[in-house]
């Protein structure tokens, strides 16, 4: 199996939480139950920006790794953990991979240090994966995000990062398909079996189009089945169909990601509470509950799309 069959769709789990603020264990379990038993995610990613893991404290994200992968297990099903430094260090990133695989996590997502957004080469880059690949068993897959993130991710330093033993993939989060294309050929120029994921919510048919080999998305928590559609139409070379799928993924998320991005999460909660796959919409601080307005604009996404209002 390659790197791409066996990464193909990962879904980006979002944490619920009671009214008091603490993780709602059942309705974890129950987020990601639902979704395993549609059989088309290949696994589950925790503690990234989906998940709010800069809003957990350690433990916390501990535990959202554990209760995930014993969820999933039974189903065949991956845990990939999402690896925020802490302290923001190698020895960090270290710490979080090596206490995440003793949770149970099968790979990892690893997100930048902070220190990156001052400016990285890419040998710099490509020793921060070797140390913590050497240190620590756990396949790694490397996010790579956009302008916004603060962090030059040039097609170069991309593919120092996938020339590292270890590496088995690349989430893609640069929100430009051009960024994008450029860094899926550059990996391809490798003949490295290294899977390219897109996590570029509001450009997945273009992605899929230019030969993305799958998915890694918070999209997924809402409709996987018009996604993995959309994916395998456009592998099958039926366009007709899957630009009947584009139309409505493109209407939801053209309000679940306009900007500002720190509302992304927000949003996608709302969408998942209207829709009865979640128990509530509550985030912590400085996170905030959509309003009314947005609300509105995103019932009318949902009844676009035809996926079900269950709650109002």
């Amino acid at each position: 199996m390659t790197n791409a069959e066996r990464y193909r769709h990962l879904a980006a789990c979002v944490v619920p939480f009671s009214e008091s603020g603490d993780i709602d264990r059942e309705g974890l379990e129950a987020q990601v139950a639902e979704l395993a038993e549609t059989g088309l995610m290949n696994g589950f990613v925790v503690n990234a920006h989906a998940g709010e893991g800069d809003s957990l404290i350690y433990e916390e994200r501990m535990q959202v790794v554990e209760i995930v992968a014993r969820t999933v297990k039974p189903h065949g099903l991956l845990t990939v953990a999402g690896i925020s430094p802490y302290p923001d260090t190698t020895d960090g990133a270290i710490r979080v991979s090596r206490d995440s695989l003793e949770r149970g996590a099968d790979a990892s997502l690893m997100m930048a240090p902070c220190w990156f957004s001052w400016g990285i080469d890419g040998p710099l880059v490509r020793r921060f994966c070797e140390e913590i690949l050497e240190a620590v068993c756990l396949p790694m897959l490397f996010f790579v995000m956009g302008a916004y993130s603060g962090v030059n991710y040039t097609t170069e330093v991309v593919r120092e990062i996938c020339q590292v033993p270890g590496v088995v993939g690349v989430k893609d989060t640069t929100w430009a398909t051009a960024s994008f294309e450029n860094n899926l050929h550059g990996i391809r120029e490798l003949d490295r079996d290294v899977a390219v994921l897109t996590g570029n919510d509001t450009l997945l048919f273009y992605n899929f189009l230019a030969g993305a080999d799958g998915t890694l998305l918070i999209f997924h928590t809402l409709c996987p089945d018009l996604i993995v559609g959309m994916f395998n139409a456009v592998k099958g070379g039926d366009i007709s169909a899957a630009m009947a799928l584009h139309e409505k993924v493109d209407c939801l998320s053209r309000v679940l990601f306009e900007p500002p991005m720190i509302n992304m999460v927000p949003r996608m909660k709302a969408a998942l509470y209207l829709s009865g796959k979640l128990p509530s919409m509550v985030v912590r601080p400085p996170l905030q509950v959509p309003g009314d307005e947005t609300l509105g604009r995103i019932r009318k996404a949902l009844e676009f799309a035809e996926i079900e209002i269950k709650n109002t």
